[in-house]
């Protein structure tokens, strides 16, 4: 099996998961988790390096945080959370709810309220510079995480001081809670307004992992003194065909015949 193939099959497996834990659970949101699978699979399995000492140890950081939980099947995969833990995680009197937790190995960053990953992500790049150390920063916001200004204080940040151990994964998907994003507050065009604050900008397919693997080459060089933006053009709920671009369903977990429904389509890779 091929890299490519072997990354395709994982985001499957890991989407089965999560919905595996948000079911458990009896909450989450996999709607958010699933317009990002694939650039949470292609960093943790084929882009970010995890191993070694701290100074060279990439970060990792969840700031569209409501998308947690596509982390954790991979944290248990990788060895960063034992299965015990994974076994109780989303379960109440658990201190790892849906949201990433900095006590947790695998990743860098408490979550929860939306627009302040990127800033936090800023600083470690920052810091990182500042002492030499070698790491990557990566970090995943959402397109209407975008509403808070926090966001882009951090991108006039990391755009000002050059921050090029920084990669950001805009996940795209068009969607807020209860609308499409052009309906509420016209976010268009992405591309301008970060190239605007001294931004390097890609725009992919975010489903496709050759895209994701290819947009960040030559980024760990750092020929370019800029941050880098992958813009990825993503659906939410990807995957689940009564989930993908639906309205009000942010945050809400498949009943009845359409659980298994969901896991079906899934397994399979495609839609009925």
């Amino acid at each position: 099996m091929n890299k490519i193939d072997f990354l395709e099959k994982k985001t499957q497996e890991v989407k089965r998961r999560c919905l595996d834990v948000c079911l458990k659970g009896g909450y989450g949101h996999p709607t958010s988790a699933y317009s990002c699978a694939e650039i949470v699979v292609a960093l943790y399995y084929g882009i970010m390096k995890l191993d070694g000492c701290e100074e060279k140890r990439d970060r990792f950081i969840m700031s569209k945080n409501h998308a947690s939980p596509i982390l954790f099947p991979i944290l248990n995969d990788l060895g960063f959370m034992s299965d015990e833990e994974y076994e109780n995680i989303m379960q109440e009197g658990n201190k790892i709810t849906n949201h990433t937790n900095i006590a947790h190995a695998g990743q860098d960053f408490s979550g929860g309220a939306l627009g302040i990953g990127l800033g936090y992500a800023a600083g470690l790049a920052h810091g990182a510079k500042l002492n030499n150390d070698q790491y990557m920063v990566f970090c995943v916001i959402g397109d209407a995480e975008c509403y808070e200004g926090s966001i882009w204080e951090a991108i006039m940040y990391a755009g000002n001081y050059e921050l090029n151990n920084l990669v950001v994964f805009l996940d795209r998907n068009g969607m807020g809670v209860t609308d499409f994003t052009e309906n509420m507050l016209k976010l268009e065009p992405f591309s301008d307004k970060f190239r605007s604050f001294g931004w390097d900008v890609k725009r992919i397919n975010g489903h496709d992992i050759r895209q994701i693997q290819k947009a960040v080459e030559g980024s760990r060089t750092r020929y370019s003194s800029r941050p880098l933006c992958v813009i990825c053009d993503t659906v939410k709920g990807h995957g689940i065909d009564y989930m993908e671009n639906a309205q009000l369903m942010h945050g809400t977990l498949p009943k009845d015949t359409y659980i298994d429904r969901a896991y079906k389509q899934l397994k399979e890779g495609s839609h009925e």
